[in-house]
Protein backbone atom coordinates (compact mmCIF):
# COMPACT_ATOMS: atom_id res chain seq x y z
CA UNK A 1 0.00 0.00 0.00
CA UNK A 2 1.29 3.42 -0.93
CA UNK A 3 2.26 6.01 1.66
CA UNK A 4 1.04 8.69 -0.75
CA UNK A 5 -1.08 11.42 0.82
CA UNK A 6 -4.61 10.56 -0.28
CA UNK A 7 -6.33 13.71 1.05
CA UNK A 8 -6.21 15.35 -2.38
CA UNK A 9 -8.26 12.53 -3.91
CA UNK A 10 -11.56 13.89 -2.59
CA UNK A 11 -10.87 17.31 -4.14
CA UNK A 12 -9.82 15.69 -7.42
CA UNK A 13 -13.01 13.61 -7.42
CA UNK A 14 -15.26 16.59 -6.69
CA UNK A 15 -13.55 18.66 -9.40
CA UNK A 16 -14.04 15.88 -11.96
CA UNK A 17 -10.32 15.22 -12.38
CA UNK A 18 -10.87 11.56 -11.46
CA UNK A 19 -13.97 9.42 -11.91
CA UNK A 20 -16.32 8.07 -9.28
CA UNK A 21 -14.92 4.60 -9.85
CA UNK A 22 -11.28 5.75 -9.65
CA UNK A 23 -11.99 7.46 -6.34
CA UNK A 24 -13.74 4.51 -4.71
CA UNK A 25 -11.25 2.04 -6.16
CA UNK A 26 -8.54 4.02 -4.37
CA UNK A 27 -10.57 3.94 -1.15
CA UNK A 28 -10.98 0.17 -1.52
CA UNK A 29 -7.25 -0.26 -2.06
CA UNK A 30 -6.45 1.87 0.99
CA UNK A 31 -8.95 -0.14 3.05
CA UNK A 32 -7.55 -3.44 1.76
CA UNK A 33 -10.88 -4.54 0.28
CA UNK A 34 -10.50 -7.03 -2.55
CA UNK A 35 -12.87 -9.40 -4.29
CA UNK A 36 -10.17 -11.59 -5.83
CA UNK A 37 -10.97 -14.45 -3.46
CA UNK A 38 -14.73 -14.02 -3.84
CA UNK A 39 -17.32 -15.97 -5.78
CA UNK A 40 -15.96 -15.23 -9.25
CA UNK A 41 -18.98 -16.46 -11.19
CA UNK A 42 -21.47 -14.48 -9.10
CA UNK A 43 -19.69 -11.20 -9.70
CA UNK A 44 -18.83 -11.86 -13.35
CA UNK A 45 -22.43 -12.72 -14.17
CA UNK A 46 -23.64 -9.59 -12.38
CA UNK A 47 -20.96 -7.50 -14.14
CA UNK A 48 -22.06 -8.88 -17.53
CA UNK A 49 -25.63 -7.83 -16.80
CA UNK A 50 -24.78 -4.37 -15.49
CA UNK A 51 -21.43 -2.75 -14.71
CA UNK A 52 -23.02 -1.27 -11.57
CA UNK A 53 -23.95 -4.69 -10.12
CA UNK A 54 -27.62 -3.74 -9.78
CA UNK A 55 -28.66 -7.40 -10.12
CA UNK A 56 -27.13 -8.03 -6.69
CA UNK A 57 -29.64 -6.84 -4.07
CA UNK A 58 -28.74 -3.59 -2.34
CA UNK A 59 -29.24 -5.25 1.05
CA UNK A 60 -26.22 -7.49 0.25
CA UNK A 61 -24.05 -4.47 -0.54
CA UNK A 62 -25.38 -2.68 2.56
CA UNK A 63 -24.47 -5.68 4.70
CA UNK A 64 -20.92 -5.85 3.33
CA UNK A 65 -20.50 -2.10 3.76
CA UNK A 66 -21.79 -2.19 7.33
CA UNK A 67 -19.55 -5.15 8.21
CA UNK A 68 -16.47 -3.27 7.01
CA UNK A 69 -17.50 0.18 8.24
CA UNK A 70 -14.45 0.69 10.46
CA UNK A 71 -11.84 -0.02 7.80
CA UNK A 72 -13.70 1.92 5.13
CA UNK A 73 -14.15 4.89 7.49
CA UNK A 74 -10.40 4.94 8.16
CA UNK A 75 -9.64 4.77 4.43
CA UNK A 76 -12.14 7.54 3.65
CA UNK A 77 -10.60 9.73 6.34
CA UNK A 78 -7.21 9.28 4.65
CA UNK A 79 -8.91 10.48 1.45
CA UNK A 80 -10.30 13.58 3.17
CA UNK A 81 -13.81 12.13 3.36
CA UNK A 82 -16.13 10.53 5.92
CA UNK A 83 -18.09 7.29 6.10
CA UNK A 84 -21.67 6.81 5.02
CA UNK A 85 -23.38 3.59 4.07
CA UNK A 86 -23.51 4.73 0.44
CA UNK A 87 -19.75 5.37 0.47
CA UNK A 88 -19.27 1.86 1.83
CA UNK A 89 -21.41 0.38 -0.94
CA UNK A 90 -19.54 2.38 -3.59
CA UNK A 91 -16.24 1.16 -2.15
CA UNK A 92 -17.33 -2.49 -2.32
CA UNK A 93 -18.74 -2.15 -5.82
CA UNK A 94 -15.52 -0.51 -7.04
CA UNK A 95 -13.48 -3.37 -5.56
CA UNK A 96 -15.78 -5.95 -7.19
CA UNK A 97 -15.61 -4.10 -10.52
CA UNK A 98 -11.82 -4.05 -10.39
CA UNK A 99 -11.71 -7.79 -9.72
CA UNK A 100 -14.10 -8.47 -12.62
CA UNK A 101 -12.06 -6.35 -14.99
CA UNK A 102 -8.89 -8.19 -13.98
CA UNK A 103 -10.57 -11.60 -14.33
CA UNK A 104 -11.83 -10.65 -17.79
CA UNK A 105 -8.37 -9.43 -18.80
CA UNK A 106 -6.99 -12.78 -17.64
CA UNK A 107 -9.63 -14.47 -19.78
CA UNK A 108 -8.63 -12.36 -22.78
CA UNK A 109 -4.91 -12.99 -22.34
CA UNK A 110 -5.13 -16.72 -21.69
CA UNK A 111 -7.95 -17.41 -24.12
CA UNK A 112 -9.62 -19.54 -21.46
CA UNK A 113 -13.27 -18.50 -21.25
CA UNK A 114 -15.10 -18.57 -17.95
CA UNK A 115 -18.17 -20.77 -18.18
CA UNK A 116 -20.58 -17.89 -17.58
CA UNK A 117 -19.55 -15.98 -20.69
CA UNK A 118 -22.25 -15.65 -23.33
CA UNK A 119 -20.25 -13.29 -25.54
CA UNK A 120 -17.79 -14.22 -28.31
Amino acid sequence: MSTEDKTSWRKRYISGEITHNEYYESVAETAGISYHNSNKMKYLIAYDEDKHFNSIPLREWDGMAAASQTIIAKALKKHGDFYSLSCGVCTHKAAARKACEEWLEEERVTGVKFTHRNSN
